[in-house]
């Protein structure tokens, strides 16, 4: 590669960081978040609130395993998913990302 080339993949770099970087991949982990004391957040068999609930996760669960997909696909950076994919303990399916936030995993 030579100079000109260099300096134009920085170039675009600096103007265009997001471009760079992969969209959806997020955190390894999440915690729940905004859900009451005497509630729980339901995890779902579909990306949908009226399907099967196939568990339920305390107010105060840490250590939600991210299971990598959302709904509807995120494609860049300023979509914003409505479903995420997670595992908890023994059990995996969807639950609305707004009800997430970004966990250590310890």
């Amino acid at each position: 590669m030579n100079i000109r080339t260099f300096a134009a993949f920085v170039i675009i770099g600096i103007l265009t960081p997001n471009a760079l970087l992969a969209v959806a991949d997020g955190p390894d982990f999440y915690a729940v978040r905004n859900v009451k004391q005497n509630d729980v957040l339901n995890m779902r068999d579909k990306p949908n609130a009226k399907a099967k609930v196939v568990g339920t996760i305390p107010f105060d669960a840490r250590g939600i395993e991210n299971a990598g997909e959302t709904f509807p696909e995120v494609k860049s950076d300023m979509d914003s998913p409505v479903w995420c994919k997670i595992r908890y303990k023994d059990a995996a399916g969807w639950v609305a990302c707004r009800y997430l936030m970004e966990d250590s995993g310890e």
